[in-house]
């Protein structure tokens, strides 16, 4: 919700302390990489994305975290490897 009113850090706040409680969580984690993305976050989502490539290596919406990680953070390879 907080995303969608253009309140990225309060959505980047609500979601850390989900993952917290729920490390696990994978689709808090994708969300949080969309709010690292609008707030231009380069390091923490190339963090954050490096720990989901694996469980999403295969599924397209992996595609879509590296076409925003491209943009952000050009020179990471990991945004350039096919999974």
């Amino acid at each position: 919700v907080f995303l969608a009113y253009g309140r990225v850090g309060d959505a980047v706040r609500v979601l850390k302390d989900t993952l917290k409680e729920e490390p696990n969580n994978l689709p808090a984690k994708l969300t949080l990489l969309r709010a690292y993305s609008h707030a231009e976050d380069s390091k923490a989502y190339s963090r954050l994305a490096k720990e989901v490539s694996v469980p999403l290596q295969n599924q397209a919406v992996w595609q879509t975290i590296q076409e925003h990680g491209r943009r952000l953070d050009p020179s990471n390879p990991l945004f350039h490897a096919l999974h």
